[in-house]
């Protein structure tokens, strides 16, 4: 199989029900191209620990 142009597709995440919506056509994306999927999620700086729970428990 040849390496794919793409390798990994970015896909940021702000913990919106909208953001996670695309993770499913990104994956099936990144599979008909035979790319990763990368995930990525930011907690802002200074965010209080409640906030900082819940991005960890959605990951």
């Amino acid at each position: 199989m040849a390496t794919p142009a793409i390798k990994r597709i970015l896909v940021p995440l702000d913990g919106s029900p909208i953001s996670e919506s695309i993770v499913p056509y990104a994956a099936g994306l990144a599979k008909a191209i035979g790319s990763g999927l990368v995930l990525f999620q930011a907690i802002a700086d200074g965010a209080d620990a409640e906030s900082s729970k819940a991005a960890e428990a959605h990951l």
